[in-house]
């Protein structure tokens, strides 16, 4: 889908692959402009986890969640732990990009 909608994307597999390489990006000059979570993947725990490792590196961190249920209590609870947006799955090219683009309105 990101592709269709031309914007690049790194894939990680797990939480601390992820905090490791946005953190690479930071010392590298080359800030991701949003990190997605998928809350299937990743468990509450561990996501509210990467969540925080994220913004201890990069208080600006752009994050934005998903889930197949809108009774995830991130999904519900979302901006009170520095969660930008969400997005209900499935999504489709046109809601995933118009989430990216709201919270990203210059690219």
């Amino acid at each position: 889908m990101l592709d269709r909608l031309e914007i690049g994307c790194t894939a990680v597999t797990s939480r601390d692959e992820a905090v490791t390489v946005y953190h690479e990006s930071i010392r590298e000059a080359r800030r991701f402009d949003a990190v997605m979570i998928d809350l299937d993947t990743f468990g509450d725990n561990e996501a509210e986890e990467l969540i925080r490792g994220l913004c201890r590196i990069d208080p600006f961190a752009m994050v934005i969640i998903s889930s197949q249920t809108t009774r995830n209590p991130l999904m519900v609870d979302y901006r009170n732990i520095n969660i930008h947006k969400r997005i209900l799955k499935p999504y489709t090219v046109e809601s995933l990009g118009s989430v990216i683009r709201e919270l990203l309105p210059n690219n």
